[in-house]
This record gives C-alpha cells, sequence and structure tokens, in this order.
C-alpha cells in the first residue's frame, strides 16, 4: 500500500512540475508571437518578412507542444475541462491545415480540404482542442500516406437549430495507415511512440474521447480516421466584406500566383496590356505577403489569379487562408486550373472564389471575366460563379457599349436600352471608352460625337485600327444633334455604321440598334 501512495505521490508531483513548466514556457512563446505580430505590422523586404514568419511558426509549434504537455497531464489526473468559446470552423480547419502544409510539401503531398456546405460555420466548443486533434492526426497520416494526396472532409452527421454533429475524416487513399492502428486506438496494442507523431496520435485518441467522440479507422479503398464530435451552433458575427467595384481596369493591382515562372510572365504580359499593375508571386506564402503589404500600404490588392496547384498544394487551400484571413478577404479570386473535376464549383463556394476558368487561357475570356467579376460592366455585383461557360451563355445577348458624358442622357439611353433586354456598359470619355473597347467585345457602341474634348471620327479610326488585329468590326452608332449629307459621308468614310439623330426617342433607338444585333434572350 506505501509502495503506491509513494507512485502516486511521486505522479503528482510530475504532473505539478509539469503543469509549472508549461506556464513559464507558454509565457515565453506567448511573447514570442507578441513581438513578430509586430514586427510583420512593419516595413519588410520579402526575406525579412519570411524569415519573422518562421519565427513566429516555430513559436506556434512550441505553444502547441506546451499545451500539448500541459493537456495531457491534465487527462493523466482527469483534471481536464473543456472550454465553450464561440469559434469559425471554416477559420480553425484552414488554421489546422496551414500548419501541416509544410510536412505536406516535404512528402510530395498535395493537402486539400473539404466541407460540406450545409455545415455551419459559428459553432460554440473547444477550439483550441479540435485544431490539436486535428494537427496530431495530420501528422499520422501524413507520416504514413502512401497516395500523393490526402484529405481533410468535414460533413453533418446531424443537424438540429441549436447543436451540430459533425464527422471529421482524413483520408489517404493509398491506404498507407497500418492495420494494426485500430489496436492502438483501443489499447490492445501499443503504438510506435518513439517519435512526437506516435505520441501525438495517443494523445488526439483521448482528446476525442474527453470531447465525447471515438477515433475510427477503417481501410476499405484506402486509409480513413474519422471521428464525430458535437458542437453547440451560434453566430460568429462575421461579415462578408464588400469586394471593390471599379470603372475600368487602367492601374489596377493584381496578384498573379504560380509556380511556373513562363507562365506568371504570360499573364503579366497580358495584364498589361489591359494596363493593369500585375505583381507575381511563386508561392502562398508571397502571396499573402503581397496581399499584406497592399492592405497596410493603404491600397489594398482588389484581384489574384492563382493556378489550382501552387508548389504542389491545393489551390482551394490557398483561397481559402485568403478568404479567412483577417484582413485581406475582401480579395476577389480567379482560380486557373488545367482540368475540371466535378464538385470544383461547390469548392469554389465554399473556398470564396468567384472566376474559374481552365486552360489554356484565351485572354478575352480572362478579359471579360476580370471586366465582370470587378463590377467594370455590371452596376450590382453578384457572387455568381464566373466560368467560361457562363460568359459564353452571357455572349448569347448584345453587350453595347454607351459612350456618353452627360449624365442624363446616359441614364435616358441606358433605360432605352435596358427595356430592349440590352446589357450596357458606360463610358464617360474617349480614353476611357478606347480602354474598355480593347479590353472588351462589344456587340455594338453608341458614340455621342458631340463629347467635351472628343473628335468622334478620329476616336472611330482608332477603334477601327485596334480591330485590324482581330479581324472584327463592331457596329458604330452615332448620336448626334445634326447630320448634313456632308456630315455622314464624312462618319461613313471613317468607319461610322449608322447615324441617330438627337433628341433620342426609344423607338428609333431600339429599331436602329436591332439592325445589328440581337438582345439577351433572342440570340
Amino acid at each position: 500500500m506505501g509502495g503506491g501512495r509513494s507512485i502516486d505521490s511521486e505522479s503528482s508531483a510530475l504532473n505539478e512540475l509539469a503543469a509549472r513548466l508549461s506556464v513559464t514556457i507558454s509565457g515565453t512563446a506567448k511573447s514570442i508571437l507578441a513581438l513578430s505580430n509586430n514586427v510583420l505590422d512593419t516595413p519588410l523586404s520579402t526575406l525579412q518578412r519570411q524569415q519573422v514568419r518562421d519565427i513566429h511558426s516555430a513559436a506556434v509549434n512550441l505553444l502547441g507542444i506546451v499545451n500539448d504537455l500541459a493537456d495531457y497531464s491534465s487527462l493523466d489526473s482527469g483534471t481536464l475541462q473543456l472550454q465553450e468559446l464561440p469559434f469559425s470552423l471554416r477559420d480553425l480547419v484552414v488554421q489546422a491545415a496551414s500548419s501541416r502544409l509544410q510536412a505536406a510539401r516535404e512528402r510530395n503531398i498535395l493537402l486539400r480540404l473539404e466541407i460540406d456546405g450545409d455545415v455551419p460555420d459559428g459553432l460554440r466548443g473547444d477550439p483550441g482542442r479540435l485544431v490539436q486533434v486535428l494537427g496530431h492526426l495530420l501528422n499520422t497520416i501524413l507520416a504514413f500516406a502512401e497516395s500523393d494526396e490526402v484529405l481533410l472532409r468535414v460533413e453533418p452527421e446531424f443537424i438540429t437549430h441549436s447543436e451540430a454533429t459533425l464527422n471529421f475524416s482524413l483520408i489517404d487513399a493509398g491506404g498507407g495507415l497500418p492495420e494494426e492502428v485500430s489496436a492502438w486506438i483501443t489499447g490492445e496494442a501499443a503504438a510506435a511512440t518513439d517519435d512526437t507523431t506516435g505520441l501525438g496520435f495517443i494523445f488526439a485518441c483521448r482528446l476525442v474521447e474527453a470531447m465525447g467522440g471515438a477515433l475510427q479507422a477503417k481501410h476499405i479503398g484506402g486509409s480513413t480516421l474519422s471521428f464525430a464530435v458535437a458542437f453547440g451552433i451560434s453566430a460568429n458575427g462575421k461579415t462578408k466584406p464588400a469586394p471593390q467595384r471599379f470603372n475600368s481596369l487602367v492601374a489596377v493591382p493584381v496578384v498573379i500566383v504560380s509556380d511556373d515562372a513562363t507562365e506568371r510572365e504570360e499573364l503579366a504580359k497580358l495584364f498589361q496590356s489591359w494596363h493593369m499593375r500585375p505583381q507575381e508571386a511563386d508561392s502562398s506564402d508571397m502571396a499573402l505577403a503581397i496581399l499584406e503589404r497592399g492592405v497596410g500600404s493603404g491600397q489594398p490588392i482588389p484581384l489574384l489569379v492563382f493556378t489550382n496547384r501552387v508548389q504542389g498544394q491545393d489551390g482551394f487551400l490557398l483561397a481559402m487562408q485568403i478568404k479567412r484571413h483577417s484582413t485581406v478577404s475582401a480579395t476577389s479570386l480567379i482560380m486557373l486550373t488545367s482540368e475540371g473535376r466535378r464538385g470544383d464549383a461547390v469548392k469554389c463556394r465554399e473556398a470564396g472564389v468567384v472566376g474559374y476558368l481552365l486552360k489554356p487561357i484565351n485572354p478575352h475570356d480572362l478579359a471579360e471575366a476580370v471586366n465582370t467579376i470587378l463590377g467594370v460592366r455590371k452596376e450590382d455585383y453578384t457572387p455568381t460563379l464566373v466560368t467560361r461557360h457562363s460568359l459564353r451563355e452571357k455572349r448569347q445577348g448584345a453587350t453595347v457599349l454607351l459612350i456618353e458624358d452627360d449624365r442624363s442622357s446616359q441614364l435616358l439611353a441606358a433605360h432605352f436600352l435596358d427595356r430592349g433586354h440590352f446589357s450596357v456598359a458606360l463610358a464617360a470619355n474617349g480614353p476611357e471608352a478606347l480602354t474598355m473597347a480593347e479590353q472588351q467585345q462589344f456587340d455594338l457602341i453608341l458614340l455621342d460625337m458631340e463629347l467635351k474634348g472628343l473628335d468622334g471620327i478620329a476616336m472611330t479610326r482608332q477603334i477601327r485600327a485596334m480591330e485590324k488585329s482581330t479581324g472584327g468590326q463592331v457596329p458604330i452608332i452615332a448620336i448626334t444633334a445634326g447630320a448634313s449629307a456632308e456630315r455622314e459621308k464624312r462618319y461613313k468614310a471613317a468607319g461610322i455604321t449608322d447615324v441617330l439623330l438627337k433628341p433620342l426617342q426609344r423607338d428609333r433607338l431600339l429599331a436602329t440598334v436591332f439592325r445589328y444585333v440581337k438582345p439577351i434572350g433572342l440570340g
């Protein structure tokens, strides 16, 4: 009996020592985190920013180890207390996956996320312990994976108005998990505990049990580790930031993310030809740093175009990192992919991707997608996913470029065209109109020949000169207060297709436009 009390006393003393050490080391790690966060808010070079990020990441890992030791001690003594805090599930899953990206890269494994659309985001529970569980299970599945892809999937198991039971699955299609892993979970056999991965796996098993779940291993069609846990449902209070709107693409910044230097260069030249300001990034970290720098300088970057895989990692994870980021989430995202995969539309919605185009990229498709997403061609933003198919459907109608500097005349003509089911883009001056005509394909142009400071004939010739490189010729209808035979002759010689006299009348305007193009729905 005395020996037993001695062992209990020794165990208690060790637990107390572990608790004290945890508090001390935890305080140090938190100080490093606070300092590194402060440094990241100052102007840094790309190399310096990456080095500080590495320090920050090391401190996060240290804090995680300390928390694990403290929780393991609490589990051992039966004193672990779960917290009840509000949190964003998607933020948490992105955080857990992002912390294991380097481990996945080192093994050339693509780490993917799938969160079912019916899974609520605002939850109540213990987010810190859930991150610990997911992190350790990811370490385990990555350590044994025999395929080049690991999937973390979150699905609803049972949902009421106040509670959600969610199923978390970590899947390796290659079936790399040892068969005896089920015995490790039940304790019937000892796990390979000679490294942190084995210890972390045991710890995750016990934490899942403490949260009211049970870890399971399956070896059908690959290897799967899964568990289901119940959480309370609460609003997380987050609102989606409104995307920026633009009248034209001139001088609008854009970030291009690809690990292929040639691809980045070609895309940069394309954006430069539209008078945009491209910046290039060859990794997710560099892309996030550029976006953060833009926000910090007071010039947030409204658009990021990226490939579906960046340095072997899933592009959707980069999208989720951006959309769950506290300061850069307003950036609109366009994904360029070499192959369309079933279910990608749902993933785009979940990850906040608003444009999805297949390679090889058609410059006209990309230009129209960019214009649509940044609002150049629309008064109101729509979250509809912009794809090659949606752009093709849109082109079945007719888009009219109205070049008019008088606001009341703009509104009147746009109203008439809208009643005729035409899509209308507005330009208030010559340079803006020329830029829009260069960037977009219009079915017809209405040109007010009396614009201030504008020579309508010279502008028509410029448009016709631009068309020589494309081979097309858009109808241009001149709007003028008076037209003599001599003036109409000069108009025709310059490339004007037809003439409309002011004041505009709806029936005459639509009848003239109908001669050359069909409205939306009649294509």
